[in-house]
C-alpha cells in the first residue's frame, strides 16, 4: 500500500472549533463588520459563466502592487493565508531545517512546517503575550530557516515592537552572512515600517476579505482592489 511521507503522517490534526461560537472570532481572523458593499456588489454581479472560468490573477496583481507601492514581482495572491504559508514551506524549507514560531499563534504554520520534515522550534511568548525577542535570538541557529512573526498575532492580537523587529533583522542578517544560508522571516504585519528596507528575504502579507481572493474575477477585482480590507 502506498503511504505518505512520515513527517505527513506524524502530523497531528488540526481541528478548529467550528460549533457554537458567539461574539468576537479573533482565532479565525473573521471580520466581524462584513466586506466592504463595493466587493459584495461586485459579487452579486458574477453570472454562472464567470463562476466557471480560471481567474486571471496577473492583472490583479499588478493592481494590488500599485496599491501597496510594490513591483509586480513582488505580488501573489493566495487563496487565504493557509497558501501562501504552505506554498513558503514547500519553497524554502527542507527535512532537518529549523523553524521558530512564537506560540501560542496560528496553527498552520507548525503544520506546514512539520509536513516539510523541518523541526518546529515552539518559543513560549511572555506575560500578557508578549513577543519573547531575546528567546527568539537564543534559538536561532544554523539550521534556522523560518521564522513566524504574526503581527498582530492571532489569536492573541499581542503586537510585536517595530524595534523587536528591527533587531531581529540585525540578528538574522549577521547569522545569514556566517550561515550562507539566509533565513525566511514571514511577518503578517501592519505598516509600521517599510520592511523590505531591513529584512535580507522577507515575506508579509495582508489578509483580505476571503470573498476577494475567492473570486477573483477581473469584472470586479478592480473595485475590490481600491477597497481592500487591510487587517
Amino acid at each position: 500500500m502506498l503511504e505518505a511521507r512520515a513527517a505527513v503522517r506524524n502530523l497531528h490534526a488540526y481541528r478548529p472549533p467550528l460549533a457554537g461560537r458567539q461574539g468576537l472570532r479573533l482565532d479565525f481572523n473573521e471580520s466581524t463588520v462584513g466586506c466592504s458593499p463595493r466587493v459584495l456588489a461586485c459579487i452579486r454581479s458574477l453570472t454562472a459563466d464567470d463562476l466557471a472560468r480560471y481567474p486571471e490573477r496577473e492583472s490583479v496583481e499588478h493592481q494590488v502592487a500599485a496599491f501597496l507601492r510594490l513591483d509586480p514581482s513582488q505580488v501573489l495572491l493566495t487563496n487565504g493565508v493557509d497558501e501562501a504559508i504552505h506554498l513558503l514551506c514547500s519553497t524554502f524549507l527542507e527535512a532537518g531545517d529549523e523553524a521558530l514560531i512564537v506560540v501560542p499563534t496560528f496553527a498552520m504554520y507548525g503544520i506546514f512546517a512539520r509536513a516539510e520534515g523541518a523541526n518546529v522550534i515552539e518559543v513560549l511568548a511572555n506575560d500578557e503575550f508578549g513577543f519573547p525577542l531575546q528567546d527568539v535570538l537564543n534559538r536561532i541557529s544554523k539550521r534556522t530557516r523560518f521564522i513566524a512573526v504574526a503581527n498582530p498575532n492571532n489569536p492573541t492580537g499581542a503586537a510585536v515592537a517595530r524595534d523587536h523587529l528591527l533587531q531581529l533583522s540585525s540578528w538574522t542578517r549577521r547569522t545569514s552572512n556566517s550561515m550562507g544560508k539566509q533565513c525566511l522571516i514571514k511577518l503578517r504585519a501592519r505598516r509600521t515600517f517599510s520592511w523590505r528596507e531591513h529584512f535580507q528575504r522577507p515575506t508579509g502579507w495582508r489578509a483580505c476579505a476571503a470573498e476577494f481572493s475567492r473570486a477573483r474575477r477581473n469584472k470586479w477585482a478592480r473595485s475590490a482592489a481600491r477597497h481592500l480590507p487591510i487587517t
